[in-house]
């Protein structure tokens, strides 16, 4: 395997097109930091960006590092496998022909773009136009598979022609539109205008519809003896937690005006197939290797789940894209730090000082209302006690205010703290270990 760690972030986007397992197969670790990549419009030798190490003579590639602004990652590769532990850029995957990409965090826009063959995996969220045509072009994705864990923007599947995609939360508008044949299957809500100009294929909204067109009717409630096979594929290839099929789902028939032979099924309310249950998580001591995929869930969370109560200026101090992936790493040394995992990819993370302080409770925003902040949070209070400690304590958001006030913490004083040139009101909390 050759490990690609990214040493130093940047806003402007890194592109890394042609950085492939087949080519990279042939070459030295030497000879790969030759190769050319482009900071912004400035060519450059991917040495300058990334600490080469290891070899791809058996076609695995890993990035590691801060990679959320890398773009054009897995562009056109034929076989082998690649690795990304955080985030991935526009593009990832595009004309994608054979082999594996998987991408622990999320993707940006046309992930999968004109794909034709060979299997993505994401286990945060992705963009807009996932399997998408490129604008002007008439085909999309033409074969392979998209498997998304967390939530998809808009035209999703637009001009697909085959392949599968399958997405574990919400979607946006214009899924599956002037789709040719292929099948789209979204699990949490689908937006509006889904399957729009499509022609054949199979649009499945496992936690319902908005609206659909107009050119769309509805044909009767059925019980596709196919569904089931579906589900039980996307549930093995790990990505998307899915439970029992559905019994049940409406059929609409449309689009209207293009002789109407494409479907889209729907669950009602509260009848799609079931999302994992809490239990089927599990928790861990952190490893070193845990850092970049930890760095962009923390960035991830702030971003979308503090958004309500911060400004966009306050959010982007806290979640500092400047960041350095080694000085983040140093932070999780000498203190117990636990890890809830999915499938292999971590889905929260909470740290204990040795002198009580609770330092940071993080959890993704792809998967809320699971217990897993509260079963790490029990994990530190359990090891706090075990070290003889009487208290433990904690600096809180007020986002996460509510959280420990309903795990018996209680409120000592409000406090103001900067960040990065920004001014932040938290809580100082306790709660005593009997």
């Amino acid at each position: 395997m050759i490990t690609l760690t990214r040493r130093a972030s940047s806003p402007v986007p890194l592109e890394v097109e042609g950085v492939v397992p087949e080519k990279l197969a042939a070459l030295s670790a030497l000879d790969a930091a030759k190769l050319p990549v482009f900071h912004g419009n400035r060519k450059e030798d991917l040495g300058a960006w990334f600490d080469v190490t290891g070899d791809a003579s058996d076609g695995h590639v890993r990035f590691a590092g801060d990679t959320a602004t890398v773009k054009h990652v897995g562009v056109g590769m034929a076989s082998g496998k690649i690795e990304v532990e955080g985030g991935a850029g526009m593009h990832a995957g595009a004309g994608m022909r054979g082999g594996t990409l998987t991408i622990r965090g999320d993707a940006g826009d046309w992930l999968g773009a004109e794909m034709k063959g060979g299997t993505i995996a994401v286990f945060g969220s992705a963009g807009n136009q996932v399997g998408a045509a490129y604008r002007g072009s008439r085909r999309g994705m033409t074969g392979g598979e998209i498997h998304v864990c967390g939530s998809a923007g808009d035209e999703v599947g637009l001009l697909m022609r085959r392949g599968l995609i399958a997405v574990g939360g919400a979607c946006g508008q214009f899924a599956g539109a002037s789709m040719i044949a292929g099948s789209v299957l979204v699990f949490g809500p689908l937006g509006l205008r889904a399957g729009a100009g499509m022609k054949r294929g199979t649009v499945f909204a496992g936690g319902g519809v908005a609206e659909l067109p107009p050119t769309f009717r509805e044909t009767c409630g059925t019980v596709p003896t196919f569904l089931p096979l579906y589900l039980r594929h996307v549930a093995q290839a790990g990505v998307i937690p899915v439970g029992r099929a559905p019994v049940r789902v409406r059929c609409w028939r449309g689009d209207l005006l293009h002789r109407g032979t494409g479907e889209v099924l729907a669950c009602d309310a509260g009848t799609g197939p079931r999302p994992m249950p809490a239990a089927l998580f599990s928790t861990r001591e952190y490893r070193p290797a845990d850092a970049p995929a930890l760095l962009h869930l923390f960035r991830s969370a702030i971003r979308r789940t503090a958004a309500a109560d911060y400004n966009a200026d306050q959010l982007r101090a806290w979640a500092s894209i400047d960041a350095d992936p080694p000085n983040w790493a140093a932070r999780f040394e000498n203190r117990f730090v636990r890890v809830a995992e999915i499938a292999g990819s971590p889905v929260g993370f909470a740290e204990l000082e040795p002198n009580g302080h609770i330092d940071r409770v993080y959890v993704s925003p792809d998967h809320p209302r699971r217990g897993i902040g509260g079963a790490l949070l029990d994990e530190l209070l359990d090891e706090a006690k075990r070290r003889g400690l009487r208290r433990v304590w904690v600096e809180v958001s007020l986002t996460a205010r509510p959280f420990f006030e309903a795990a018996g913490f209680t409120l000592l004083a409000p406090q103001v703290v900067a960040c990065r040139g920004e001014q932040f009101v938290n809580f100082r909390m306790e709660r005593p270990l009997g």
